[in-house]
């Protein structure tokens, strides 16, 4: 993924400028997010070792580790 100046990023949550976003701000959003649509209320490492979990039904665990 490239930012607005074509430099390859590779945060998985990243401002325009390349730069990381201050983790409090993911988590903001995230519990508003989560309110805002009437879903359970999970945390970002709860959601995902969930993620991790539903991997494991279709990837073996080597390859998963490996990601």
């Amino acid at each position: 993924m490239k930012d607005h100046n074509q430099i390859e990023v590779s945060l998985l949550f990243a401002n325009a400028n390349g730069t990381p976003f201050n983790p409090k701000t993911i988590n903001q959003f995230w519990n508003r997010y989560i309110e805002n649509h009437g879903f359970k209320k999970i945390t970002i490492h709860e959601m995902r070792h969930t993620a991790a979990t539903y991997l494991t039904e279709s990837i073996d665990m080597k390859t998963l580790q490996s990601s």
